[in-house]
């Protein structure tokens, strides 16, 4: 019954969907992560915390 549902929904034009959208990424989550838990947090402190992001990508 549930998965009826849930197959129907349409999702695309929901504030869910575009927060979504806003965060997605494959380091936005682990950068905000890193904010919340240090608050205030340099830029060479931010790339060691994540280690495998490059220059570019950090800095966009």
């Amino acid at each position: 019954m549930i998965r009826k549902y849930i197959e129907k929904a349409n999702f695309e034009d929901t504030g869910f969907s575009y927060t979504l959208s806003l965060i997605s990424g494959k380091y936005k989550m682990v950068i905000l992560y890193c904010l919340m838990e240090f608050e205030v947090v340099r830029y060479n402190e931010l790339k060691r915390y994540i280690g495998t992001i490059s220059h570019k990508t950090l800095s966009l």
